[in-house]
């Protein structure tokens, strides 16, 4: 995960974005989505359950974040990474920290992998149609009414 304040995510201006591993390239990215064919409808629904769930989390992480940061901009995190939160203040670090344990557990709670997530996190930026057919997954599950 990386707090990075100009990236876009699925068309929503982020403080933080979900990256748990090692990022891909794009040419590995374009590989893995070919090797394992299209994507499946369940994967879609799994993919924007997550998506959905992670969002207030992410919102609330980047209050804290931006809280405890004052002026400063939001410092760059990957998760799978701990040197990267090593400079943060001890709040910050906990913000950080609690956050990527909280992502993931959403993430593997919708029956994902972290692995799988990522890459159609990468996949989406560079295939157009698989960014619709999120697109139009998250649409239908925010129609739903709640359970």
């Amino acid at each position: 995960m990386r707090w990075m304040p100009t990236q876009r995510w699925l068309g929503v201006s982020l403080g933080l974005s979900v990256l748990l591993v090692a990022p891909m390239t794009i040419a590995q990215a374009q590989q893995a989505t070919t090797a394992s064919g299209s994507t499946g409808s369940t994967t879609m629904t799994q993919y924007a359950d997550a998506i959905l769930a992670i969002e207030p989390v992410r919102q609330a992480a980047a209050n804290e974040m931006k809280a405890v940061m004052g002026d400063r901009p939001l410092p760059v995190v990957i998760c799978s990474q701990a040197d990267t939160v090593k400079s943060l203040s001890k709040e910050a670090r906990e913000i950080a920290v609690s956050f990527c344990n909280q992502t993931k557990g959403i993430i593997e709670g919708t029956g994902l992998s972290i692995a799988q997530f990522n890459q159609i996190t990468q996949s989406h930026a560079i295939d157009p149609a698989l960014k619709q057919r999120i697109q139009e997954e998250l649409a239908k599950l925010q129609q739903k009414p709640p359970q």
